[in-house]
């Protein structure tokens, strides 16, 4: 036999006899029988005692039953019907008759998204929705896949996809 032959078998056998003592401790520490016979009695006593004690998380859990029961899947997009009441009420501008359009405003208009029946814009505020207040007095009137239409007053400013000034009418005008 050679010397690394030798040393090989050595550290085979070393090894074995290590991994032979390892499985019969996890063998005698965790088997039924022995979790068992570890156990005494007031410990038995305590795990009686806090499984009669309320759970502090059934509120919480019974809270989360309800909700499971409840539609889901709302669309964020969706304005409340309370809130539309509102919205519809202080939405009623005054007529202004104003003879000259105010400057209208860079807004940025650089798309649009359809979310449902209903279109959404981006602008560089952010995305507005048709009814939103956009650069102070001005309001998003209409929002195609193409335009988007603010209002102040008696005139309309038409933004059209790509181009930076709008175009501006008065009011219902036709295009």
């Amino acid at each position: 036999m050679t010397a690394r032959n030798k040393r090989v078998v050595t550290v085979l056998a070393c090894s074995s006899v290590i991994l032979v003592w390892r499985v019969c401790v996890i063998i005698t520490d965790y088997s039924p029988a022995a979790a068992q016979a570890n156990q005494s009695e007031p410990e038995i006593q305590e795990v009686v005692q806090v499984a009669n004690a309320p759970d502090p998380m059934a509120t919480t859990w019974e809270k989360q039953r309800s909700l499971e029961e409840r539609p889901w899947g709302r669309n964020p997009f969706t304005v409340p019907d309370e809130l539309k009441n509102a919205l519809s009420n202080s939405a009623e501008e005054p007529e202004h008759h104003d003879n000259k359009p105010m400057e209208p405003p860079k807004i940025g208009f650089s798309g649009s998204s359809r979310v449902g029946d209903t279109y959404r814009a981006i602008i560089r505020s952010g995305i507005v929705a048709v009814g939103d207040p956009v650069e102070g007095s001005f309001t998003v009137k209409s929002i195609d896949n193409r335009s988007v239409t603010i209002a102040s007053g008696n005139w309309n400013y038409v933004y059209e996809l790509g181009s930076e000034t709008p175009i501006v009418r008065r009011s219902g005008e036709d295009q």
